[in-house]
């Protein structure tokens, strides 16, 4: 390929998937219907492991997937994503997903607000009398972090 076709793909590709992304989120942002966001949800999940860091980490995508609150949803006032039942295992893979990103230090900082907000999320769905489990699953995903 010549260096001017290849560029010319790369814009596009990039443009494309911009605008695939921005749908994602508007659907993650807006959506209340059940089959909606669940098919939102796994799109997201297959496009996180190859996509730039800049829209994951420049985007309100990680802020989505633990507080976009559903008005309502199944009989109560407030569910957040990952801790509704049907949601929640898409929604742990796509937190696993970007946890699992090997990325240079300068992101270190992002990871420990994406486990501060999972460990969060996990507090409210595991009840109290479990939280010798929280604090063991919090150690490791810090030992992961950390790279020990």
């Amino acid at each position: 390929m010549t260096t001017h076709k290849t560029t010319r793909l790369k814009n596009q590709f990039c443009q494309e998937f911009s605008e695939i992304f921005q749908l994602c989120t508007e659907v993650l942002e807006k959506a209340q219907i059940e089959s909606l966001i669940s098919a939102t949800l796994e799109t997201t999940l297959r496009f996180l492991s190859w996509v730039p860091l800049g829209y994951i980490f420049g985007t309100n995508i990680v802020a989505l997937l633990h507080e976009r609150v559903l008005l309502p949803f199944k009989n109560s006032t407030e569910y957040k994503f990952f801790e509704v039942p049907i949601f929640r295992n898409v929604t742990l893979k796509c937190i696993n997903e970007i946890g699992s990103l090997e990325l240079s230090r300068e992101y270190d900082d992002k990871f420990v607000i994406l486990h501060d907000m999972t460990m969060s999320s996990l507090r409210r769905i595991i009840p109290l009398e479990t939280g010798t489990f929280v604090f063991q699953m919090s150690l490791i995903v810090l030992r992961h972090s950390s790279g020990l």
